[in-house]
């Protein structure tokens, strides 16, 4: 797969994946979508879309499942307990 080939068809799996994964930000699917093909291709792996597309999906499977419900981050406790109460 040539290099032009490559971008566009990984531009149609960012596409598809940016609608299944709309919480997040384009950036961060486009990214991650790229990284994959990237990671493949460094790997010495053919970087066949229907692969591409697959591995994505689970790496952006776990940064939505890995965000807090809440939305916020909980705040490190020092020595890993609770402050003491005032």
């Amino acid at each position: 797969m040539s290099q032009r080939t490559s971008v566009r068809v990984l531009d149609d799996v960012a596409v598809r994946l940016r609608d299944e994964f709309a919480a997040l930000s384009r950036a961060r699917v486009d990214l991650c979508v790229t990284d994959t093909g990237r990671c493949l291709a460094n790997l010495g792996h053919d970087v066949a879309p229907v692969v591409v597309e697959r591995l994505a999906r689970e790496r952006l499977h776990a940064v939505v499942n890995s965000s807090p419900p809440s939305g916020l981050i909980t705040p490190i406790r020092p020595n890993g307990h609770d402050p003491e109460p005032s």
